[in-house]
């Protein structure tokens, strides 16, 4: 099978080819480098959305308590088993065990 570029698009026959959109492309007189500058600056007020900033905020609160907690149990957990194998291995092996 010949997979050139040439071969690749042609339709044998005459059959209806349907689009679900249509682009266009219009010239615009701005430059690129100031695309942006129409919609920074025509907003004049420079007020804070306050509770955006809020909502922002306490969700990464609670994201953080949420990792704490978790971290915390599983480090427990962690230290509770070395302390029941230390407890094991030194009730097996009666030594005495300086821990300083």
């Amino acid at each position: 099978m010949d997979w050139q570029l040439d071969n690749f698009y042609k339709i044998k026959g005459k059959k209806d080819i349907v689009y679900s959109y249509d682009v266009v492309f219009i010239d615009s007189p701005t430059k690129w480098s100031s695309r942006w500058d129409h919609y920074m600056l025509s907003h004049k007020d420079d007020n804070i959305h306050w509770l955006s900033f809020l909502n922002s905020t306490i969700i990464i609160l609670i994201f953080t308590i949420l990792l704490a907690h978790i971290f915390c149990r599983s480090l427990k957990r962690d230290i509770d088993y070395i302390n029941t194998v230390f407890i094991i291995f030194k009730n097996n092996l009666n030594l005495e065990i300086d821990c300083r």
